[in-house]
């Protein structure tokens, strides 16, 4: 705590305490003869509440505030890395069995017995091949038409309602 050279001690308080105050503090004299008024050292009050120490503090609290939030950044930033190279991870584990499929494909094309069959789709077959092929607007069978699959010749239908079929699925036939 320096002084100013210009600036005179403060002469005690009249009512006893250490501080001065404005009703007891009394022009002196400075060292050109005029008279001064005394001035208190003010960088020992705090201003509006603030002293060195709650600065300090708080600065260390903002920093530390701040670093924690770019560690959580920096985390977060690792998360979504990793996610990124899990994923192209997976989506070159998928293009590895897409080549090898693609593999077989040309391994199984480049065929003699393959060649062949698709050169009698160009009727480049052999000489004794009789080429035939099913017209395009050929309509589908019914499903109750003889001979297909979900009806036999002579046998007889028994109609259920929905009800009945989802009964005995569930609780198996009656008895």
């Amino acid at each position: 705590m320096s002084r100013r050279p210009d600036a005179a001690p403060l002469a005690p308080a009249p009512n006893g305490e250490g501080s001065p105050s404005r009703a007891g503090s009394r022009l002196q004299p400075g060292p050109d003869g005029a008279e001064r008024v005394p001035s208190a050292d003010l960088r020992s009050l705090s201003v509006a509440g603030f002293t060195r120490h709650r600065v300090l503090v708080l600065a260390v609290v903002l920093a530390v505030t701040w670093l924690a939030f770019a560690f959580v950044r920096q985390v977060g930033d690792v998360t979504a890395a990793s996610g990124r190279a899990d994923a192209l991870a997976a989506a070159n584990r998928q293009l590895v069995s897409d080549i090898a499929a693609l593999d077989g494909e040309l391994r199984l094309i480049q065929r003699q017995e393959f060649i062949v069959q698709q050169a009698r789709a160009y009727r480049l077959g052999a000489a004794r091949e009789v080429p035939f092929s099913l017209q395009k607007p050929v309509p589908s069978l019914a499903p109750d038409a003889p001979g297909t699959a979900g009806v036999r010749i002579g046998a007889v239908s028994e109609r259920r309602s929905p009800l009945d079929s989802w009964l005995t699925l569930l609780f198996g036939p009656s008895t």
